[in-house]
């Protein structure tokens, strides 16, 4: 009777744990004789090639390239062409199979099984959006409390900021139905914005507020104080010095304040720079894994940096 034989990763060093399959030399069905290149296992260390420890037919390779075992690890089953691959497959069965096979696909119970939660999750949105408070319909820039939130009340409980107390006070909204999203608590203006945007109402965006009370000055700025460089690019952008604010030294406009006032004045469009990244060629990341080698060095630094005290001195 024809002896059924396994092949293992070998104990190459005392340090050896674990062994990666680099390469295989002979494919399944090839004959080989004691002391012929199997195939090339990588360490930590070095590559080095294993030689048949007996003389037989490589029947089945269960560790594929690539694949990384313990020390021990079964990586293939040799027998002669006498065995049946009944009988292989039988052995392989009470070895308990290989842990470096490739994962197997998905069967369709368990498919059925992912998809149902799925589907439960699909049909949920559609019985909240049944549930939705209809929007009011007004004109565009326009203010439209719902009746939910309506009800200002002075209360020295309340924790919002001075605009948004103006703003409730003046289109009557509760703030108490309001949450805060600031420090401790606090309701801000975009705070009164989402929640009544959210129970159905209208409510304009700061930043077109802000941007539509924008007057510029028609003042003299001769005799305002600015850098030279700073007056020369309000004079190429037609700013007036007195529509900056002053951060500059000894009280004087800089370069800063002039370009703030530019760019509030002419808002990048949000599409524009998508559109310039375009015309640039994209770069493709390729992720290539770490070798034997390289995982040993990141994880010697690893326990270096974690276990051996660091302390700098600095003359």
């Amino acid at each position: 009777m024809s002896e059924i034989k396994t092949l293992e990763i070998p104990k190459w060093g005392l340090s050896m744990e674990e062994g990666t399959i680099a390469q295989w030399l002979i494919k399944e069905g090839d004959s080989f004789n004691k002391g012929d290149e199997i195939c090339e296992i990588e360490t930590t260390k070095i590559v080095n090639v294993l030689e048949a420890p007996f003389a037989g037919t490589l029947r089945k390779i269960l560790a594929k390239d690539g694949a990384t075992l313990p020390v021990g690890g079964l990586i293939a089953v040799c027998a002669d062409s006498e065995v049946s691959d009944a009988e292989i497959e039988r052995f392989i069965t009470s070895l308990g199979g290989s842990a470096a096979q490739a994962p197997e696909a998905p069967s369709e119970q368990s498919k059925a099984e992912t998809s149902a939660p799925v589907a439960e999750k699909a049909e949920q949105p559609q019985t909240v959006a049944a549930s939705a408070p209809v929007p009011v319909k007004v004109a565009k820039g326009d203010y439209a409390v719902p009746e939910s939130l309506q009800g200002y009340q002075t209360s020295n409980e309340l924790f919002a900021t001075p605009h948004a107390l103006k703003l409730a006070e003046k289109h009557n909204v509760n703030l108490a139905k309001v949450t805060g999203s600031g420090r401790e608590g606090r309701i801000s203006v975009q705070d009164i914005q989402k929640a009544v945007q959210v129970a159905g109402g209208q409510w304009p965006d700061v930043k077109q507020q802000t941007q539509a009370k924008v007057v510029k000055s028609t003042a003299d700025d001769s005799q305002v104080l600015a850098t030279p460089v700073a007056r020369r690019l309000a004079k190429q952008w037609g700013i007036n010095l007195n529509d900056c604010r002053v951060s500059g030294t000894r009280g004087r406009v800089c370069k800063e304040d002039v370009e703030a006032v530019y760019y509030r004045n002419n808002p990048t469009p949000v599409n524009e720079q998508p559109l310039q990244c375009a015309t640039q060629p994209q770069s493709t990341v390729t992720t290539v894994a770490m070798n034997g080698m390289r995982k040993a060095i990141a994880s010697r630094l690893q326990a270096a940096k974690r276990n051996a005290p660091h302390f700098r001195l600095v003359v």
